[in-house]
């Protein structure tokens, strides 16, 4: 069955990623809505809202669930979202409940996310200890979970 034309017209957010730029400039597009952002920035200050109420949503459906590996990435994101439109506090704190969740659950790619996260958190909220033993817990995790080459 052939797609709707709507759909096979339009390429996808990643498709437009992949194919744009590549210019050298110190910035790139938002992937969701193509403003500029800088270097290092995923989105843009106006999708941050967005993505939150997304995040919220299914944060509200996977915790009363007991859906623990959802919920885990739902916190990690959420975390995310926090550190992007700078509040470190509040990424820290999502960062560490994802973290509890995923150990027991041994989801070790959201234990290495929340890592990462909390390594940028306590960073950014000056914290000379913490960032050093969250990122090596972070690259430990790293390279248990990257195939080795042989």
């Amino acid at each position: 069955m052939p797609e709707p034309a709507e759909f096979r017209e339009t390429p996808s957010r990643f498709e437009k990623k992949q194919t744009g730029g590549g210019s050298g400039d110190e910035s790139s597009d938002c992937p969701d809505c193509d403003e500029a952002v800088d270097v290092g920035d995923k989105f843009c200050a106006n999708c941050l809202d967005p993505a939150l109420a997304a995040c919220e949503r299914a944060l509200d459906l996977a915790a009363p669930r007991n859906y623990r590996l959802i919920h885990a990435d739902g916190l990690v994101l959420r975390a995310r979202i926090a550190l992007a439109g700078g509040d470190a506090i509040a990424a820290r704190n999502d960062a560490e409940s994802a973290l509890q969740i995923a150990e027991p659950c041994e989801y070790a790619w959201a234990e290495r996310d929340a890592c990462e996260v909390l390594a940028q958190a306590w960073r950014t909220l000056g914290n000379l200890v913490e960032p050093a033993r969250y990122a090596g817990r972070a690259a430990n995790l790293n390279r248990r979970l990257t195939p080795a080459a042989e």
